[in-house]
């Protein structure tokens, strides 16, 4: 069974100071995660309430029961109307939290957090959300739209942090105006930062989904020497047809972002096991004004040398 539990989640608040998050409350932090939308749909001559995933030109893929008819999950259609909200787009965080945004009274968006997430997914395609796989592999999940990203640095003083950054648009029909933060993660994260390196010397991106399993790009020209033979034989798996995953996925990240999604495990088996979280001292205002553009929704490849 898949349901959002109404429990209350403990998240970082201004200064790093823990603070207690309860259901259909304001959530304090940004608008992260995987996502998904709530939508009405007639699917076999009925109308039903279905959980999708979209990504452009993909067909919408629906959460599904053991009989393959569409599943949605407990509660979620009932947090929603008590937002005041009926359908649209949510976000799962690496904590499983589900958090939504609804239009105020003022024309402002404002996230709520509605609950956590229990249970799994069953989206079908030979999609696995939840996989048992090993590290180095292909990611047999979503390629896009799917985890909360992060980056790894190699620029100086960066440490064993991970980055984000949040695209502020002020442009005009004059003149373009985009204004990017950059924010770290509370928490240190070396075993990580030294896996991803060795992998992918550069550095660059790693998306962490709700379940706590973390994928990363990886382009042809920048795999590292270490895992070099092992991930190359993975990717040999797709090209001679015998990946057990979802291959249009797969190509259709590589096609967009001339990068692989490899599989680099989960967060609950690196450092303290904690997925990253981020912290605001004095930055509210950003978040309670800014409707749109609070995170760069593009699939850039990411690196932020000598920024």
């Amino acid at each position: 069974m898949i349901r959002i539990a109404e429990k209350p989640t403990i998240a970082p608040g201004p200064y790093g100071k823990p603070i207690e998050i309860k259901p259909y409350t304001r959530w304090p932090l940004p608008y992260r995660g995987s996502k998904y939308s709530l939508v009405e749909r007639i699917i076999g001559g009925k109308r039903r309430w279905i959980v999708v995933w979209k990504y452009m030109d993909i067909a919408p893929i629906y959460n599904k029961d053991e009989d393959g008819n569409p599943k949605l999950p407990e509660n979620l259609l009932l947090s929603f109307r008590k937002i005041g909200k009926s359908s649209g787009s949510f976000r799962i965080t690496p904590n499983k939290e589900v958090i939504t945004k609804v239009l105020n009274r003022e024309g402002k968006w404002v996230t709520y957090y509605l609950g956590k997430l229990e249970g799994q997914w069953n989206f079908g395609n030979n999609i696995d959300l939840d996989p048992k796989i090993r590290p180095f592999s292909l990611w047999t999940g979503f390629t896009f739209h799917h985890g909360e990203y992060w980056s790894v640095w190699i620029r100086e003083r960066s440490g064993s942090k991970l980055y984000w950054k949040y695209r502020i648009d002020y442009s005009n029909k004059f003149l373009p105006i985009v204004q990017h933060i950059y924010f770290n993660s509370v928490e240190d994260y070396p075993d990580l930062v030294r896996i991803y390196l060795e992998i992918r010397p550069h550095g660059g991106r790693l998306y962490i989904n709700e379940y706590g399993h973390i994928w990363m790009n990886l382009p042809n020209s920048e795999v590292g020497p270490t895992y070099e033979d092992e991930i190359k034989s993975n990717i040999e798996s797709l090209l001679d047809g015998t990946f057990e995953g979802n291959g249009r996925l797969i190509y259709k990240r590589f096609k967009e972002t001339q990068c692989w999604p490899i599989y680099i495990g989960n967060i609950k088996d690196y450092d303290l096991g904690n997925p990253p979280r981020t912290y605001f001292e004095d930055l509210s205002h950003y978040f309670e004004n800014i409707s749109r553009n609070e995170e760069i929704e593009s699939e850039e490849i990411d690196r932020n040398i000598g920024m």
